[in-house]
């Protein structure tokens, strides 16, 4: 196929949920040492329903699509401080399904996201990066990317 040229990027909506569903199956089921295999369609689908995907204003699910069939997905947020009002965003998760990775689809998603946020009035994001080997060459070997490290604090609940 070559760069995801037949890929399409765009907001997932209400009638996009289906498909959400299917794509987070058919994750699970290329990378089950990754993703956890404990997967309700049912009670997904109605989560997802109850976010309003479409009218959100300070998040969404950018997804990329082949067709019919999502390839891709990039889970984005909007943070606004209530300190000194700043706006920044959050990318809560991106994922390509492996069959369809090294063709230039998550960097179309990011670049999707960013896109999201600029419109949010952000002037950064941020996002954690999982720390396999295949994900970490991603982030650092597409200099436009140009992320720095951060050192982050975390304590689980």
């Amino acid at each position: 196929m070559g760069e995801g040229t037949n890929v399409t990027i765009s907001r997932a909506g209400e009638a996009d949920i289906a498909a959400l569903c299917n794509f987070e199956s058919q994750a699970r089921v290329t990378e089950p040492g990754v993703l956890s295999a404990e997967f309700d369609e049912e009670l997904y689908a109605h989560f997802l329903d109850s976010l309003r995907l479409s009218s959100s204003r300070d998040s969404a699910i950018l997804i990329a699509a082949e067709g019919n069939r999502l390839v891709g997905r990039c889970d984005v947020a909007i943070i606004r401080s209530t300190m000194d009002g700043m706006v920044t965003g959050y990318i809560d998760w991106i994922y390509v399904l492996k069959p369809s990775r090294c063709q230039g689809i998550a960097a179309r998603l990011l670049l999707a996201a960013e896109g999201f946020f600029r419109d949010a009035g952000c002037k950064r994001y941020y996002l954690f990066t999982a720390d396999n080997e295949e994900a970490q060459a991603f982030y650092h070997r597409n200099p436009s990317l140009s992320f720095a490290r951060r050192e982050v604090a975390e304590k689980v609940l």
